[in-house]
């Protein structure tokens, strides 16, 4: 599992500065923060976890909402036909409240598959413990990160005694072919990825023992 100092380090090659004296960690990770949520309104990321029906409120079935706000639901089906489900969804401070519209609705204690859009994540980045894009995809995200960080630094620059418009220029111009090739990858990748796309991940975290 590749960890924030390898994408730094790949960073800062395609930036021209392996011994990091133009751009900080913290200017590097920005991008890196900017290129990983690029990535993921491309390809987001995807975990299922289990929930069980606890009861009915009128109509809406009450799950334990057991996972981290930064979490959404995508998509709900049940254990034992694997069949998606169509519904309407209420959140609550420790509950989610399904509106399921299906002819038979699960019973209590049914349990439930539910999967949940997730952010990216590089190991080492914000307190990341986990690594979640593949190592083949290290360059690509590191020519986004290293376009937004140059944005970043064009910017900073024009703030700097001395220095001319056409250094900021120059930079953006740098930025803008970077980022546009990251896009470009990104394209393709999620093109690529869709063809094999599975609606339900493999790994899975149970809320049950």
């Amino acid at each position: 599992m590749k960890t924030i100092d390898d994408y730094r380090a790949q960073c800062r090659i395609l930036l021209g500065d392996e011994a990091g004296r133009r751009y900080s960690d913290a200017m590097v990770d920005m991008g890196f923060r900017q290129a990983l949520s690029k990535y993921g309104s491309y390809m987001p990321g995807v975990e299922e976890i289990q929930g069980r029906v606890l009861a009915y409120e009128n109509t809406y079935a009450v799950v334990p909402r057991a996972y981290p706000d930064h979490m959404m639901v995508r998509g709900v089906r049940r254990n034992s036909t694997k069949k998606e489900m169509q519904f309407s969804l209420e959140t609550q401070p420790g509950k989610l409240l399904f509106d399921f519209h299906e002819p038979v609705r699960p019973a209590v204690g049914e349990l439930l598959q539910i999967e949940l859009s997730v952010p990216h994540s590089i190991k080492g980045l914000d307190e990341s413990i986990r690594t979640t894009l593949p190592d083949s995809h290290l360059t690509m995200l590191c020519k986004g990160a290293a376009g937004y960080a140059m944005q970043i630094r064009a910017r900073s620059v024009t703030e700097v005694f001395g220095k001319r418009p056409e250094d900021r220029e120059a930079l953006m111009t740098q930025a803008d072919d970077l980022i546009k090739e990251f896009i470009n990858e990104l394209n393709l990748v999620a093109l690529n990825d869709s063809f094999n796309y599975s609606p339900w991940p493999v790994s899975r975290i149970s809320l049950y023992r």
